[in-house]
């Protein structure tokens, strides 16, 4: 008998360190996620008895009323009232990523009505000069969202952004742009090659141009010399169930992308 409790004790020595370190482990994930944290339904979905004792720790830690400090001062987001813009705006100002959201708009009674009510967030229409309200509007700003249709005001950004961009630092502009940007230039050759690619309605269709209008968007990005990242989503729907996105490189990826993990 003293031998199966002696047993016991060390098996539950050994389950209290194990518990100790998954815990050590999580946290440190908790943190480096920020926003993104693990809630505490998911610590009780995933039955860990051991790590009872710290889930008090990882709780506090998933607090959503606990933001991280903002990483921007101010980041400007054109196209702000659109189906992606307005939610790029929210995941800003949810995970505390910017002290001020700048929502460069055309029509600032919308923008009021679709936009979070939130004193972060300031509202500015683009005018008859386009592109000197969104020079001025990004003078202050550390990073800029691009979520608009077309290049209007798009070249004065990328000049405002690359004027104040510290040379080897992050990317300050993001631009939505669409994974079959390039594929109503492919030559027939191409297209024969990779029908799933080639042969689906927007490269077919195309209305609008509006490829060839995120072409000369992205052309505008690479050409404006400040620090940029394009995002080429797949077909953005919101019908599809949010998920983990995958990423890849080139211009063949097909499929389906929420505009909520697009956002993201």
């Amino acid at each position: 008998m003293m031998r199966r409790a002696a047993a016991r004790a060390e098996r539950r020595q050994a389950r209290l360190a194990c518990g100790a370190c998954a815990a050590a482990l999580l946290l440190p994930l908790t943190a480096l996620l920020g926003a993104a944290r693990v809630p505490s339904a998911a610590l009780a979905r995933a039955r860990w008895p051991l790590l009872a004792p710290r889930a008090r720790v990882a709780r506090a830690a998933a607090d959503d009323s606990s933001k991280p400090p903002s990483q921007y001062r101010v980041v400007a987001v054109a196209g702000a009232t659109g189906r992606t813009g307005r939610l790029v705006v929210e995941e800003l100002l949810r995970r505390g990523r910017a002290a001020e959201v700048v929502a460069l708009v055309r029509n600032a009674t919308k923008a009021a009505e679709v936009l979070p009510q939130d004193a972060r967030v300031r509202i500015v229409e683009g005018g008859e000069d386009v592109g000197a309200t969104i020079a001025a509007q990004c003078e202050g700003a550390q990073a800029a969202i691009w979520c608009s249709d077309g290049t209007e005001g798009l070249s004065a950004m990328g000049a405002t952004l690359r004027g104040s961009a510290p040379a080897g630092g992050p990317p300050r502009l993001v631009l939505c742009s669409s994974a079959a940007v390039t594929r109503p230039t492919w030559a027939a050759s191409r297209k024969a090659r990779f029908p799933g690619a080639a042969d689906i309605p927007i490269v077919r269709l195309n209305p609008n141009d509006i490829l060839g209008q995120k072409r000369a968007a992205e052309d505008t990005v690479r050409q404006s010399g400040t620090p940029y990242v394009v995002l080429r989503p797949t077909g953005l729907s919101e019908n599809w169930s949010p998920g983990r996105p995958l990423f890849s490189q080139g211009d063949l990826a097909v499929g389906r992308t929420t505009r909520e993990d697009l956002a993201t």
